[in-house]
């Protein structure tokens, strides 16, 4: 069946000593240890194997295995077990008929190509004569930045549970730390959830040429659970070049255009460029006639969708479903309660912003916006377990250095991490926290913490909580919406305020003034706040940040 130009042994071999040998004379994939074939299966046949100097080789198991290479696995199918074999060798034909690839050979090496994209798939060095490769746990790639492994389902979670075009787009394109190889039948309980859904409507062939040119907008609402802040409704902007999507939490609908106003001011400033067209529908939000002279006030031209027909203002309407979609799995992997909806959605826009599009190149709405990759490495899973640093809040030196809380989103005010603590109530921002992504408290109830009278896992409803914040910076303006910023600076530490202020904001909750935060954008680790409103403010818009990630 075919020739092996080495000598015969009959000394047992450990195939995770030895490498993997190319051969182009060889018409099937051989090697010594059954163990090395996952799906193994004794060979039945007659068939031998005739070496160089004439002896046959008994075969006597025959099955398949897979080389994990740069960007996918290559499948090596009837893999013969022949132990009395020197090498383990692959038929170079079978391997390029099987995976539609290619071989580039010199006399350093060989590389293996994809036949019709040329993306390199594998590589070996040449040595003896031969071309090696070593096994798949020998094989390294380059990443795009350092650190400890993941596994898939972690990087699932974290990025939002993307589908797995876009999940495999982006760990290819900016080569993620990924533990083991990317299973594309890899099954997500939580994914169904949030994404079950009917057939997608059919694209529009028109886009804008740059960015404000057209901007998408449309209500989402009324929730059937008021936020924690008492919103019912939400705004989303979305821009046909980019893709980028703003979201803007409103208690009522007649909330539009107070939004719309300082948001304009806000990306003309940015982008020094005007906002031209507005898609929206009929609704009485958009066609009133202050929103109508607003518009006509700035020569801004709109069209208006006919009367049920969301397909003319498809993008939004696709949007509104991907950010609905993403936060119920975001919801249903934390098992916050659903007044936190506006916590998850806002965190769902943050990691939309930062995915792939396939309809801009694959290029994420942030890449297209700002002309860079958005930064991964901070990404961490919502709802998990995470212990903020508190020594600056400590009322003496016998006070534990953290506490545990809940991670719900990211600040679009200050760079850092959303911590709850549910039995205080207060919200914690800061830059130094302790994650534990195997972990979501609200999940699975356990017994007591040390650290809390009813434990960590003995979680109860925020509605149960009250609340509480300190503040060192005066009055300024809290709304959660999820802006362009997502990275930390390096700074030096300052000391917080013990002052509390107390106010009522609607909803289910008793707020005080407004959650720890960071108290300046040069102190990443001391809590301290800014105050709530209960709509937004041009006070939270604010423009891109070129900071380093938390």
């Amino acid at each position: 069946m075919a020739e092996n130009t080495s000598t015969p042994s009959q000394s047992t071999h450990d195939v995770a000593n030895l490498n993997w040998c190319f051969d182009s004379g060889a018409t099937h994939h051989m090697t010594a240890d059954p163990t090395s074939l996952p799906h193994a299966q004794p060979y039945t046949g007659t068939d031998t194997i005739v070496v160089g100097n004439g002896n046959q080789l008994a075969i006597t198991h025959i099955g398949h295995t897979q080389l994990t290479g740069l960007h996918k696995s290559l499948e090596l199918n009837e893999v013969l077990c022949v132990p009395a074999i020197q090498k383990n060798l692959i038929s170079i034909r079978r391997v390029c008929r099987d995976n539609d690839c290619f071989f580039e050979l010199d006399a350093n090496g060989f590389c293996v190509k994809d036949n019709k994209t040329g993306t390199v798939l594998l590589t070996g060095s040449s040595s003896n004569g031969l071309y090696h490769i070593q096994t798949a746990s020998h094989i390294a790639c380059q990443i795009a930045f350092y650190g400890e492994r993941t596994t898939q389902d972690v990087w699932h979670a974290r990025l939002g549970h993307p589908s797995h075009s876009v999940f495999s787009t982006l760990l290819n394109k900016y080569q993620l730390p990924l533990d083991g190889a990317l299973l594309s039948n890899k099954h997500c309980h939580i994914c169904p959830l949030g994404k079950s859904c009917r057939l997608p409507f059919e694209y529009r062939k028109f886009h804008a040429q740059s960015p404000l040119a057209l901007l998408h907008l449309d209500l989402w609402g009324p929730a059937p659970v008021s936020s924690n802040f008492g919103y019912r409704y939400y705004l989303s902007i979305v821009d046909d070049n980019t893709r980028f999507t703003w979201l803007y939490p409103l208690a009522k609908k007649s909330d539009v255009l107070t939004t719309l106003i300082p948001f304009k001011k806000m990306v003309e400033n940015w982008f020094s460029s005007k906002i031209q067209q507005l898609q929206i529908d009929g609704g009485g939000e958009f066609t009133s006639r202050l929103f109508m002279n607003f518009l006509s006030d700035h020569g801004i031209s709109h069209q208006i969708s006919c009367p049920y027909t969301p397909q003319q203002n498809g993008v939004v309407e696709r949007k509104h479903r991907h950010i609905v979609a993403m936060g119920l799995c975001l919801l249903a992997q934390s098992r916050l309660p659903s007044s936190f909806w506006v916590e998850a959605f806002s965190t769902a826009v943050f990691l939309i912003n930062r995915l792939p599009t396939p309809q801009r190149d694959n290029l994420s709405p942030y890449e297209k916006l700002l002309h860079r990759p958005p930064d991964y490495k901070f990404l961490k899973s919502f709802g998990c377990a995470c212990f903020p640093h508190m020594v600056p809040y400590n009322k003496h030196k016998l006070s534990f250095k953290s506490i545990p809380c809940v991670f719900i989103g990211y600040d679009d005010h200050y760079k850092g991490y959303r911590c709850l603590d549910p039995f205080s109530g207060r919200i914690y921002i800061s830059r130094n926290v302790t994650f534990d992504e195997t972990s979501f408290p609200y999940k699975q109830p356990q017994n007591t913490s040390p650290l809390h009278s009813g434990g960590l896992n003995s979680i109860p409803h925020p509605d149960q909580a009250t609340l509480t914040t300190q503040s060192d910076l005066g009055p300024s303006t809290y709304s959660p919406q999820i802006q362009i910023p997502d990275s930390l600076p390096n700074n030096t530490p300052q000391s917080p305020s013990p002052s509390t202020t107390s106010s009522s904001l609607p909803g289910s909750f008793s707020h005080n003034i407004a959650p720890p935060a960071i108290s300046s954008l040069s102190d990443p680790c001391t809590l301290s706040p800014t105050s709530h409103s209960s709509s937004p403010s041009p006070k939270s818009m604010h423009p891109p940040c070129e900071s380093a990630s938390p």
